[in-house]
């Protein structure tokens, strides 16, 4: 069924549901596991779905909650007017497998109220590997409480938010195992940096554009630091900084710039469109020029 599912849209799928009981339990999983989300009222059909039982069993789930696997939420971020605390807590509630959430975009909770979310649903923060919290506008204080939360982590976007210093400490304290992060026009400097380097060991990719508080320094000891790592891409973890690009010195790296040979260090003279599908591969391609 696995090979099946995914070449099948949702509704050929939901046709195969009619067919008989087994095969009922075979495709609801598949039905369930990331649902398609447009609109408000989609979001609040699942919403008030997600709690319900399963007349048939599948494995052991028992309500229709659990078999959610990932949920965008984003595709409604244009009407968060209309989306409220009440219509979120039945979600984070009963979909306590849920790995992936992106919540980009949602402004209209309060900062008490995002942190309930998370507060009040220990397995679902437990489960949690990819998050998203990205063009959201909640308190610095707020973010580090619930980050601190969510210790299987290994994936976040945090772009054009409140991030600060203290979130950073609190991802590096939080999260061991975080491999991705984004911090994207975020007031973080380097003090955040040296956090996360000395409290996330498995960081391979960080994107830090347009973070002005960060300074080179703080950049290049992270690449010395994770060269040797073996998924660690160097072109991909700095490229997105306005970051100094100096040759390489066998002695200590990459270290300041009386290695500088009259680059320019705003990378952005390049002019990269983000919409290129060879948007990194042409920024790994250049910066490997340089090195």
């Amino acid at each position: 069924m696995d090979l099946v599912s995914g070449h099948l849209a949702k509704r050929d799928l939901a046709q195969l549901c009619l067919v008989c009981k087994h095969a009922w339990q075979l495709v609801a999983p598949f039905m369930w596991d990331t649902p398609s989300l447009r609109t408000v009222s989609q979001l609040q059909l699942l919403s008030r779905s997600v709690g319900v039982a399963l007349p048939l069993a599948v494995d052991d789930c028992k309500c229709y909650g659990d078999l959610l696997f990932s949920l965008d939420l984003s595709g409604v971020a244009d009407r968060w007017d209309t989306v409220d605390y009440d219509t979120l807590a039945p979600i984070f509630r009963y979909c306590p497998r849920l790995q992936e959430l992106n919540m980009s975009g949602c402004q209209k909770l309060t900062d008490a109220q995002f942190e309930q979310l998370f507060t009040y649903n220990a397995p679902l923060c437990s489960s949690l590997v990819s998050v998203d919290f990205s063009d959201t506008y909640f308190l610095a204080s707020s973010v580090s409480r619930v980050v601190e939360l969510l210790p299987g982590v290994i994936g976040l976007k945090l772009n054009v938010t409140t991030t600060d210093d203290n979130v950073l400490v609190a991802i590096s304290q939080s999260m061991p195992d975080l491999e991705r992060l984004e911090i994207e026009r975020c007031g973080v400097s380097d003090i955040g940096i040296q956090a996360l380097d000395e409290g996330c060991p498995d960081l391979v990719y960080l994107h830090t554009e347009m973070c002005g508080g960060i300074t080179d320094t703080a950049l290049v000891q992270q690449i010395n630091d994770r060269e040797e790592q073996e998924e660690f891409d160097m072109a991909t973890y700095i490229a997105c900084h306005r970051a100094f690009y100096g040759d390489y010195d066998s002695d200590d790296g990459y270290d300041d710039y009386s290695d500088y040979e009259g680059y320019d260090s705003d990378f952005y003279e390049f002019n990269y469109d983000k919409d290129d599908p060879d948007y990194y591969e042409k920024i790994e391609r250049d910066c490997r020029r340089y090195y």
